[in-house]
């Protein structure tokens, strides 16, 4: 799920399979008690390269949360 700056009531949720993003994004409304966040479901996916990746794009302070 994504926040964008000017509607922050609003996040979207977007399918990735492959190197294909959905081009439409599904509408969720947003909660300012949870932060964004990504699910990541696959084969041989490493956490620690997801990590790096993320960091590098969205904010050096991402984290994962493992239960």
């Amino acid at each position: 799920m994504l926040s964008l700056n000017h509607n922050t009531s609003r996040r979207y949720l977007y399918e990735r399979v492959g190197l294909d993003v959905s081009p439409n994004p599904i509408s969720a409304r947003g909660n300012n008690k949870v932060p964004c966040s990504g699910i990541f479901i696959g084969a041989d996916i490493d956490p620690e390269e997801i990590l790096s990746i993320t960091r590098e794009y969205l904010h050096p302070e991402c984290y994962l949360a493992v239960k």
